[in-house]
């Protein structure tokens, strides 16, 4: 009995550890795609608009495999990481009436403590809500500048805001559109689940065919090297995330037109409120009466 305790708790150690690292790859390889990818879909657009010419997807993903996608990850680096460090600082002051109130040690000073822990915690969440909202349009606009007119991360973050700052109530009304878009659109795809439930039962023996596969080689390969439920858990976390992707690719590839939509409507908009404010005429230098002659005598 304890030599299978112990067994099983080395095959949970051993699973989390592979758990843990499958997720750190995964989140590495979802950021450059996303970063690649939407430096790509900006400056394509771009270009589009400045010449006139199609880029195919390739000649795209060129575009994206440079600088420009580098400095998107710094970007939302130097704004989310203080930004992240600000409110769990605001949620870990949130339980400071919580602590004090239980050292009163009366019933009365523990549901004062616990009430205002608790309005703390919510009015945090709800200005996390705010925050990420507002942070999400304004990267939108650094992204912008950063790939459109090559900029650094400062100067793309000062370049965004410049633009936002003219225009927030244009800003506020694509916003909106924008919103209601992605409203229809999950209205949109949760009702095509149920027109399309025929195709969905389709790519489900697609996907478990697909997934089966290569999780029966992970548990042959692994079951020579390991014992017990280890071979099996292995061979789920290989063959799960195969067979999740083959059932949803349909609408995966139509979240990615989606995607395709909002960040082609953003490089319009921000060409646009970029367009306007540069547009705008030079204040005339006031002349000196003085130094103006007399009209000549008619």
């Amino acid at each position: 009995t304890e030599g299978l305790g112990r067994r099983f708790v080395v095959d949970v150690i051993a699973v989390l550890a592979v758990l843990a690292a499958a997720f750190t790859v995964m989140l590495i390889v979802t950021k450059i795609a996303r970063y690649v990818s939407e430096a790509a879909l900006i400056r394509m657009v771009g270009d589009y608009e400045d010449t006139g010419e199609r880029l195919g997807v390739w000649q795209g993903l060129r575009l994206g495999l440079s600088r420009t996608a580098w400095r998107f990850f710094l970007i939302d680096l130097v704004i989310d990481l203080p930004v992240f460090l600000a409110f769990v600082l605001l949620f870990a002051l949130s339980f400071a009436p919580l602590v004090l109130g239980i050292r009163g040690s009366t019933p009365a000073t523990v549901i004062a403590g616990s009430l205002l822990t608790g309005g703390i915690f919510m009015a945090g969440i709800a200005l996390a809500i705010v925050a990420g909202t507002l942070l999400s349009v304004l990267k939108r606009f650094f992204r912008q500048a950063c790939a459109l007119e090559d900029l650094g991360v400062i100067a793309s973050i000062r370049r965004g805001w410049a633009v936002v700052r003219r225009k927030p109530v244009d800003v506020l009304l694509m916003w909106l559109i924008m919103l209601g878009v992605g409203i229809g659109w999950a209205i949109l795809i949760g009702l095509s689940f149920l027109v399309l439930f025929p195709i969905l039962i389709l790519f489900i023996v697609l996907g478990g065919a697909a997934g089966a596969l290569p999780a029966y080689l992970v548990f042959l390969l692994s079951s020579l090297v390991f014992e017990g439920a280890l071979p099996v858990l292995l061979a789920v976390i290989v063959g799960l995330p195969i067979f999740i992707l083959v059932m949803l690719l349909p609408w995966w590839c139509l979240g990615g037109l989606m995607e395709v939509f909002k960040s082609s409507a953003w490089t319009l908009t921000y060409r646009e409120l970029r367009a306007v404010g540069d547009a705008q005429p030079a204040q005339v230098p006031a002349v000196d009466a003085a130094s103006l002659g007399a009209a000549p005598a008619a």
